[in-house]
């Protein structure tokens, strides 16, 4: 607990290997994922829904998202396959939105080549500006 409270990337960790244990003790994403009940859910939901667009970006060498397709919501299962943000359960269940954004065309999937949040003036152009215009 120690280390969520004064790191904060550990607080977006998620190990589909030991998910009880996750949704016991991470004190930050099961909330946010609205994977548990909390006085916030519906209004953090409602909030997700109102974003006009979800610019995600994958970078393609990324040494530190694991796995890479995290980086668009998808997830590794116990077994080792990693599936694409569509056949995870909290977007099948729509436990904060994602599928309600999705299904309305809000969500931009880019993917640079290189490694993590390595991004030029170019990328800015091209994919960040462009996103944030609509």
């Amino acid at each position: 607990m120690v280390i969520q409270s004064t790191i904060g990337p550990s607080n977006y960790f998620k190990d589909h290997l030991k998910s009880e244990e996750y949704l016991e003790k991470a004190e930050f994403l099961p909330y946010l994922n609205n994977e548990k009940d909390h006085p916030k859910s519906n209004s953090n939901k409602k909030r997700f829904e109102a974003l006009n667009y979800l610019a995600m970006i994958k970078f393609s060498r990324d040494p530190i998202i694991y796995p890479l397709e995290s980086a668009w919501f998808g997830e590794s299962l116990p077994d080792g396959r990693v599936v694409p943000m569509e056949q995870t359960q909290i977007y099948k269940s729509n436990t904060f939105g994602l599928k309600t954004l999705n299904e309305q065309s809000r969500i931009g999937k880019h993917e640079i080549d290189g490694e993590h949040l390595q991004y030029g003036p170019e990328h800015i152009q091209s994919i960040i500006v462009p996103e944030l215009k609509k």
